[in-house]
């Protein structure tokens, strides 16, 4: 029967829950950190880029002259560490152990029923978790 040997695709959501993430890098600071995040947020709510800045930075970003994700990792990592090792660290840890969970669950689904062809797995993860 060709329905029966068409795939089934799974969906598993492999990233750490946000809330747990939030909460363990709120943690990670201590008091001068934690003032200095506040302060951020809140300057960054009140001063907005004018039109010139934004035109700059989307001329670089088009133009690549500069990697935009990897130079913001690393000024969070300079000025954060605590918050890097959570937010990307961590998470990136996370998301190869379920890799590897989900990878044994398909692997003895497989030796169960010998006659499936092999299981494929798609990891999908953001730009910050690709080296």
């Amino acid at each position: 029967n060709a329905k029966n040997n068409l795939p089934h695709p799974s969906l598993v959501l492999g990233d750490r829950p946000l809330t747990l993430t939030l909460v363990r890098a709120w943690e990670s600071l201590w008091w001068w950190p934690k003032t200095k995040v506040l302060a951020g947020l809140l300057w960054s709510s009140w001063r907005k880029p004018n039109t010139d800045e934004i035109r700059a930075w989307l001329q670089s970003v088009l133009a690549e002259e500069s990697d935009v994700l990897t130079e913001s990792l690393q000024e969070l990592r300079q000025h954060f560490p605590t918050l890097y090792e959570t937010i990307i660290a961590e998470r990136d840890a996370w998301l190869a152990a379920k890799l590897v969970q989900t990878s044994r669950v398909l692997m003895m689904q497989q030796d169960q029923q010998q006659e499936r062809p092999p299981k494929r797995i798609v990891a999908i993860v953001g730009a910050g978790h690709v080296p």
